[in-house]
């Protein structure tokens, strides 16, 4: 029995000795498995690690492999996905710039595009795209560039332009439809007149307010102005037009008047931001799920 043990044994120890002691560090370090460890740190949402493969791959070799240009457009799509849109942007132009005939080469440049409209760079976004899209290779890509063009537009509130990029007899894309429903519901906002604000609260001081959907700074204005005239009247009417009183309270009333006003037109321009603001984060929620 202990012979017999002592044979196994044996065998394991000289099976071990004979193998190669670094497989396992060359199986690891081979290009082939660093590209697939790259690919499931991509697929895991590690996306800086998985640049850091992607790099690490194209390092393995002593040559530029030919699937270069597709590597690089990864390292790209892994900043631009923890939205470092700068480096993305000059990976992406890398590959234009050293692979010129690369098929990848119109989709870098959209997603350069792409990557101007997420940092809020709208009209650069669209020069680009007009600059070096014009004539797209593809018609999925030339929807893709409509699409986009549009989204610049809704972030610029030229919401009768986003529209208008859609012939209205297309067959419409889920995206393209939420992208016209968006520009709609921009050009039906609730809106508040500047002008008539500041009228209505130079009239009866707090109107405006009150227009602007803000009760309670409408009955302050009216408060304030109307304690602040009672006073500026009890002086003038006891001590005549030299009443200090009057003066003073006059003077003060005035200001806070004048104040109401202002105060009313900026309360308007503000109700007015705060309705396209609601819609444009509605909109940055749908870029960001839709657009890639």
């Amino acid at each position: 029995m202990k012979s017999c043990l002592l044979n196994i044994c044996a065998l394991l120890i000289t099976t071990c000795w004979l193998l190669p002691a670094d497989v396992s560090v060359a199986d690891y370090y081979s290009p082939e498995n660093i590209l697939r460890f790259a690919g499931y740190l991509f697929e895991d949402g590690d996306y800086l690690r998985a640049a850091g493969e992607y790099q690490r791959f194209l390092f393995s070799f002593d040559s530029i492999p030919e699937q270069a240009d597709s590597i690089l457009f990864q390292i790209a799509e892994c900043y631009r996905l923890t939205e470092d849109y700068i480096r993305a942007i000059g990976q992406y132009q890398k590959i234009i710039d050293r692979y010129p005939r690369s098929r990848l080469k119109d989709e870098c440049y959209y997603k350069i595009s792409l990557c101007h409209m997420l940092m809020g760079r709208h009209d650069e976004s669209i020069h680009f795209l007009y600059n070096h899209l014009s004539e797209p290779s593809n018609s999925s890509l030339s929807l893709r560039i409509q699409q986009l063009t549009a989204a610049n537009y809704l972030f610029q509130r030229r919401w009768q332009a986003a529209i208008n990029l859609f012939a209205i007899d297309s067959a419409y894309s889920k995206t393209t439809s939420h992208i016209i429903n968006y520009a709609s519901q921009g050009m039906q906002l609730p809106r508040k007149s500047s002008t008539l604000a500041g009228l209505y609260s130079a009239i009866v001081p707090g109107t405006g307010k009150f227009y602007c959907g803000r009760t309670v700074d409408g009955i302050q204005s009216l408060a304030t102005v109307g304690v602040l005239g009672w006073q500026s009247y009890t002086g003038f009417r006891d001590d005549g037009a030299g009443s200090v009183k009057g003066w003073v309270f006059g003077v003060i009333g005035g200001i806070f008047y004048l104040g109401n006003i202002y105060g009313s037109v900026v309360a308007a321009e503000i109700y007015n931001e705060e309705q396209a603001e609601r819609l444009l984060q509605k909109v940055r929620v749908f870029v960001n799920v839709n657009f890639n």
